[in-house]
């Protein structure tokens, strides 16, 4: 029987090495290494969206200690803090501001959780449907409104008062 090694996930039990992953020289069993890479993949992501988001090339370390604090203390994923920051910032028109940090994040989370599971589900429904295009073509019915007519009738013609 072989060495059993410890995993370094929430789990901590021991396995056998071949049923075990390493990531970054460290050993995690399935479960505990998809959750493991679907936290780096989103805090991944969340630091892109604060760079993009607050025109800054890396959080400053108050925005660094609120996504902890989101993390452990309420359970917010890093991949739902990003949600929240796009939804308040490109769906709210929210200004953000990098002296505030990520205090918003508690106050829209939720929301923006819901708009962009249904926006997923929106193109889910999408998938495979034929999408037809119509045009609108917008006549006018009145010369009143035809901007060229008024510019013409602005413009006095200087010979035709001197006579």
């Amino acid at each position: 029987m072989a060495r059993l090694l410890k995993c370094y996930g929430d789990c901590e039990k021991k396995y056998e090495k071949a049923e075990l992953f390493n990531y970054k020289n460290k050993n995690y069993c399935p479960s505990c290494y998809r959750q493991r890479m679907k936290d780096d993949n989103g805090r991944k992501y969340l630091l892109d969206v604060i760079s993009d988001i607050y025109k800054i090339p890396y959080p400053t370390g108050h925005m660094l200690r609120q996504m902890k604090q989101f993390k452990d203390d309420r359970n917010y994923e890093y991949e739902d803090q990003a949600k929240a920051i796009l939804y308040s910032s490109q769906v709210l028109k929210k200004e953000m501001k990098t002296n505030y940090g990520l205090g918003l994040i508690p106050y829209v989370i939720d929301s923006a959780v819901v708009y962009y599971r249904e926006q997923e589900r929106r193109t889910d429904d999408m998938v495979g449907k034929e999408v037809l295009y119509e045009s609108n073509v917008v006549k006018k019915l009145d010369k009143e409104f035809d901007k060229d007519e008024k510019r013409k009738m602005k413009i006095i013609n200087m010979e035709d008062i001197l006579k």
